[in-house]
C-alpha cells in the first residue's frame, strides 16, 4: 500500500516523463522537418545538376556535331585539293609532253610546220577579203604564190560574190580589174570547183584567155588537170564541148600553145570523142590548134599573107 508521500512523487515522475517525452517528440519533429528540408534541398540540387548535365550534354553534342561537320568539311576540302593537285599535275605532265612533242616536230619537220603556219596565214588573208573584197589588189600577189586548200575555196568564192555586189559603187575600170584578179585566182587554184559551180562557171570561162596569158607553166598544167577532172564527171550540168572548146582556144592564144605536157594531159584524161569534137569546133571557128597539129588551109594562109 502506497503511503501519502509516495503519491506526489509518482505524480512528479509522471509529469516529468511526459514532458521529456514531449520534448523528444518535438525534437523528432524538428529533425524530421530538417530532414525534409534537406531532402528537398538535395532534390532541388540534384534536379539542378541533372538540368545542368542535360544542358551540358546538349552543348557538348552540338559542339561535337559542329566539330564533326567542320572536320568533315576540312577533309572534303583536303580531298578536293588533292584531286585538284592531281589534275593540275596531270595537266602539267600532258602539257610538258605536248611541248616536248612540239619541240620534236619543230626540230624534225620545220617545213611541215612552216606550211601549216602559212596555211593559217592564208586563211586569215582570205577572211580579210571576205570582210573587205576590194583588198584583192593588195593581196592577190601573195595568194597567187601560195597553195590553197579546199577550205580556202569557200572564202575566195564568198569574197568574189561579195565584190560583184559592189559594181555600182566602184569605177568600172577598177571593178573589172579587181574582178579579173579574183577570176585569175579561181582559175589558178580552183578551176575544178569553179567549173562545177553554177555561180562561177560562166565568169571563169569568159576569162580563160586572160587567165591563160597570165599563168606560169606549173599553173597552166594544174589548171588543165582540173578542167579534165571536171569534164570527166558524167553528170556535169553543163555543155562539156563548149567548155573544152573555150579552153583550147585560150591555150592556143597563149605561150603554151605547143606545150606537150598540156597535150598529154588532155589526151590521157579526156574522152577521145569529146576532145575530137572540141578540136573540130575550134577548126570551124578558124582557131587552128598548133598543139594538135591543126593548121590553117593554104588558101586562108595566102589570104592572110596578102592582107599583111
Amino acid at each position: 500500500m502506497l503511503t501519502v508521500i509516495q503519491v506526489p512523487l509518482l505524480k512528479f515522475i509522471t509529469t516529468d516523463s511526459i514532458r521529456f517525452i514531449q520534448e523528444i517528440n518535438d525534437d523528432i519533429e524538428r529533425i524530421n522537418r530538417i530532414i525534409d528540408i534537406s531532402n528537398d534541398t538535395i532534390a532541388n540540387e540534384i534536379s539542378a545538376v541533372n538540368t545542368l548535365l542535360v544542358v551540358c550534354t546538349i552543348v557538348v553534342t552540338v559542339f561535337g556535331l559542329g566539330i564533326g561537320y567542320y572536320i568533315t568539311y576540312l577533309k572534303n576540302r583536303v580531298s578536293e585539293m588533292n584531286r585538284n593537285v592531281e589534275i593540275k599535275d596531270r595537266t602539267i605532265r600532258e602539257l610538258a609532253n605536248k611541248i616536248e612533242e612540239t619541240d620534236q616536230k619543230i626540230q624534225s619537220d620545220l617545213s611541215g610546220l612552216y606550211k601549216r603556219l602559212q596555211q593559217e596565214e592564208t586563211n586569215a588573208l582570205l577572211k580579210r577579203l571576205v570582210d573587205e573584197p576590194r583588198d584583192i589588189s593588195n593581196l592577190s600577189d601573195l595568194l597567187m604564190a601560195r597553195s590553197l586548200n579546199s577550205k580556202s575555196f569557200d572564202y575566195l568564192k564568198d569574197a568574189f560574190l561579195k565584190h560583184r555586189g559592189l559594181k555600182e559603187e566602184v569605177r568600172e575600170y577598177m571593178f573589172e580589174k579587181e574582178q579579173n584578179l579574183y577570176r585569175l585566182l579561181l582559175f589558178q587554184h580552183f578551176l575544178f570547183q569553179s567549173i562545177l559551180d553554177d555561180e562561177l562557171r560562166d565568169e571563169i570561162v569568159q576569162d580563160f584567155d586572160y587567165a591563160a596569158r597570165c599563168a606560169f607553166k606549173c599553173d597552166i598544167i594544174k589548171s588543165t588537170k582540173d578542167i579534165c577532172d571536171a569534164l570527166s564527171i558524167d553528170s556535169a550540168p553543163f555543155n562539156k564541148v563548149d567548155i573544152l572548146t573555150a579552153y583550147l582556144k585560150a591555150i592556143n592564144q597563149s605561150k603554151f600553145n605547143n606545150l606537150i605536157d598540156i597535150k598529154n594531159t588532155l589526151q590521157d584524161n579526156i574522152k577521145n570523142d569529146l576532145l575530137v569534137e572540141a578540136i573540130d569546133r575550134c577548126t570551124s571557128d578558124k582557131c587552128y590548134l598548133i598543139m594538135f597539129e591543126v593548121y590553117a588551109p593554104e588558101e586562108e594562109s595566102n589570104d592572110n599573107n596578102e592582107v599583111e
